[in-house]
């Protein structure tokens, strides 16, 4: 497989990606979990307990700060081609979707990791939770990991559906893994909300056992199991949005 043509692409959409709107977009994704901590801390009159807080920011930064950048940036991966009359253009060159699929994907996970670790890199200190370091790293982590594997999914959809993926995408992120994922079910065990959120329990001491309603909720699987399960998403869905995008049959502008 050849890697210069999804490079190539991921450089050209980064230096054209810096613009003031999409920085001042950045600062908001960075900026959003941070400034509702620094609220609870000012309003409350005493310390929240650490497992809230460390579920508060799992929420804040990895399920709402990076998915609504991946929202933005990884959904128009066809619509914004078209929109700019350059998807015949695309698909004229050897590898050209399969290059821009992977190229977009990469620039989107790097504008949501990036928010993601800076939001981290401030809002942990700044709750105060008694061991920063060990809830720092974790959160890191587990922002790449969504990252890779809510961008993947969000790619497929843009790939998907021509017209108003980003309805599609919101009514999959809030039923699927906004209310599924948190259903104390089996079928919670499908959407990426769960695996994250098992991993988070496991490295943050809050899984217990004795309890059946949060087994279901939080998951029992090694942290092992759960990340092989989040990167071969990833790379399914990738997949999947790389072969229908080859398949092509996309209305253009022009054919409206």
């Amino acid at each position: 497989m050849n890697l210069w043509g999804p490079i190539g692409v991921a450089w050209f959409e980064m230096r054209r990606s810096f613009t003031p709107g999409r920085l001042l977009l950045w600062l908001l994704m960075a900026g959003f979990p941070v400034m509702l901590i620094s609220l609870v801390r000012l309003l409350e009159d005493r310390q929240p307990p650490d497992e809230a807080f460390t579920l508060v920011l799992f929420g804040l930064i990895v399920r709402v700060s990076c998915v609504m950048g991946l929202l933005l940036w990884a959904t128009p991966v066809i619509s914004s081609e078209i929109e700019g009359r350059t998807w015949l253009y695309v698909v004229s060159r050897p590898t050209g979707s399969r290059s821009m699929v992977l190229g977009k994907f990469l620039v989107a996970i790097l504008w949501a990791i990036s928010a993601g670790v800076m939001a981290t890199s401030v809002a942990v200190p700044a709750s105060g939770i008694s061991e920063p370091w060990r809830l720092w790293w974790v959160l890191c982590f587990l922002v790449v990991l969504g990252s890779l594997a809510y961008g993947a999914m969000l790619s497929l959809i843009g790939a998907l559906v021509q017209k108003r993926a980003m309805v599609v995408a919101i009514i999959y992120l809030v039923f699927i893994e906004g209310l599924i994922s948190i259903i104390p079910a089996s079928i919670n065990r499908l959407t990426v909300g769960y695996r994250l959120l098992g991993l988070l329990t496991h490295w943050m001491g809050l899984r217990r056992e004795d309890d059946f309603r949060l087994e279901m909720l939080f998951g029992t699987a090694g942290p092992l199991f759960n990340v092989t399960v989040l990167l071969g998403y990833t790379g399914l869905l990738l997949l999947l949005a790389i072969f229908r995008v080859r398949l092509g049959g996309y209305l253009t502008a022009s054919e409206d």
